[in-house]
């Protein structure tokens, strides 16, 4: 499955913990994810916050570089 920061709607973060959501529909979690219900929310668990840290840097430079183009 790929996933664009784009798509996401609410971002947290929490320790090691990536919280978002997307606001579409995904098609191969139908039955179990549903864009429309608040509690219904997705996880990226990270071994340490470093790890975290590197992600949100890579995004981060992601969105900058869409910008400019």
């Amino acid at each position: 499955m790929v996933m664009y920061y784009r798509d996401f709607g609410t971002v947290t973060v929490k320790k090691t913990c990536l919280v978002f959501k997307i606001m579409t529909i995904l098609d191969m979690f139908t039955a179990h994810y549903n864009p429309e219900e608040p509690q219904h929310m997705l996880s990226i668990t990270f071994d340490s916050a470093k790890d975290l840290q590197q992600i949100q840097q890579a995004v981060q430079q992601g969105i900058i570089a869409y910008a400019a183009a």
